[in-house]
């Protein structure tokens, strides 16, 4: 599969639409056929908006270039120019030395033109540096890589992703344009701003009541874009019957089991075969110390009459039923509804749209453990009301429960598919 793996030139990666005028040695990274799927769907939406920058850009050159030309004429008219939404700008900056994006259009603008407007073209195809700088006087810089179409949130996401303690937040991060060397006061940028080479140094500066409007407008639309489950409806069904007692053999274990008689009576027919040991029975009836039962475990008749004791020796034990036992289909619904809407919350998608920054890949021990502990952060409240533990081992647990009584059936299959949408 072509698009399982990706060509990288000096540690950033080709787009799949980048044209190769030179000769060129490649690194060869392995994707994997879904990563690799993604990948080239971002490619594809790219290769569109580059172009259409391009072209935009273009016009817009040459338009200047017409104008600058009728002004050098006599007597001559500027020619009439288009509106446009977008202010006048070169073609966008070159990709890495020797790789070229196919162009149309007029001929390019002349080197000073290209330098007067190079500082607003948008970015590239492939990964893009920002640097960004934290603290002049301490000399803390950072940068973080970003690609075409990128703006000043996703750099805000990057940089609170760089925190080892997790504790800052997107929300106080506000970055302007390097006022470096320039004497000017920063001017900070709003979280929506689509980065172009000019923003390729930054520096972070101080709130102002519009960043305060800007972090609820992006609190807003981050809440809006999360995914909403929808619950598979609950089948029509009868209530179902209440769990049967259940009683485990313990006594016997000298003899090979216990006795099993046909009847009640104590007289009445004895079974040839004793119920082993650790069998688990249902209590079908109980009259004062006899039992008759259904066999679920173990060996032995598969119902019959037994007695509870024998000369103050207890033989059977009551025995409560285990989580797998009373996860109902009821119930097992109503787990994945709770787990859904824990999933769903915005705090939740928050810290698990970081860890994905973090790790893009989706791969490494570090993804593994930080993904991990996020889910429990939400199964280990839910679990313990069903019984289950809430660690990894009930996690375990309670998926095993799932897979015997419930594989297949339609609605559990499609909140499976629901939840799937909320952790990936």
């Amino acid at each position: 599969d072509a698009n399982a793996f990706e060509f990288r030139l000096l540690g950033r990666r080709v787009p799949d639409f980048e044209k190769i005028v030179q000769e060129h040695t490649f690194d060869f990274v392995y994707l994997g056929t879904q990563v690799g799927a993604q990948r080239a769907r971002e490619d594809e939406n790219n290769k569109i908006e580059w172009e259409r920058l391009n072209r935009q850009d273009k016009e817009a050159l040459e338009r200047r270039r017409r104008e600058e030309a009728s002004k050098n004429i006599p007597g001559a008219t500027p020619p009439p120019t288009a509106p446009s939404s977008r202010a006048a700008a070169p073609a966008a900056a070159p990709p890495a030395a020797g790789l070229q994006i196919p162009s149309t259009g007029p001929t390019p603008a002349a080197p000073a033109e290209a330098k007067e407007v190079a500082a607003s073209a948008p970015l590239g195809p492939g990964q893009h540096e920002v640097h960004i700088t934290i603290d002049r006087m301490l000399g803390l810089t950072t940068s973080v890589s970003v690609g075409p179409g990128a703006t000043i949130m996703d750099v805000k996401v990057k940089i609170a992703a760089q925190d080892p303690t997790s504790a800052m937040k997107v929300s106080d991060i506000h970055l302007a344009l390097s006022t470096e060397g320039t004497g000017k006061a920063p001017r900070r940028l709003a979280d929506g701003t689509r980065l172009t080479s000019a923003h390729l140094r930054l520096e972070t500066t101080e709130a102002d009541a519009a960043a305060e409007e800007d972090a609820k407008a992006t609190a807003k639309h981050e809440e809006e874009d999360f995914p909403k489950p929808q619950p598979a409806r609950r089948p029509k069904a009868s209530q179902p019957a209440p769990l049967a007692p259940r009683w485990e053999v313990v006594g016997g274990a000298d003899k090979g089991g216990i006795l099993v008689r046909e009847g009640r009576p104590t007289n009445s027919t004895q079974l040839a075969d004793r119920l082993a040991t650790g069998a688990l029975v249902e209590q079908i009836a109980l009259d004062g110390e006899r039992l008759k039962y259904r066999k679920l475990k173990g060996a032995g008749p598969e119902v019959g009459w037994v007695s509870l004791s024998v000369s103050g020796k207890e033989l059977l034990k009551p025995r409560k039923p285990t989580p797998e036992e009373l996860l109902t289909l009821d119930k097992a619904l109503e787990l994945q509804e709770e787990l859904m809407e824990g999933f769903a919350k915005p705090d939740f998608q928050r810290a698990l749209r970081k860890i994905l920054a973090e790790h893009p890949d989706k791969a490494g021990v570090q993804f593994m453990r930080k993904r991990s502990e996020l889910y429990l952060s939400v199964q280990g409240v839910v679990l313990p009301k069903y019984g289950f533990e809430g660690t990894q081992a009930g996690v375990v647990r309670m998926m095993a429960a799932f897979n015997q009584p419930h594989l297949g059936v339609q609605e559990i299959a499609w909140n499976n598919n629901e939840m799937q949408k909320l952790i990936v």
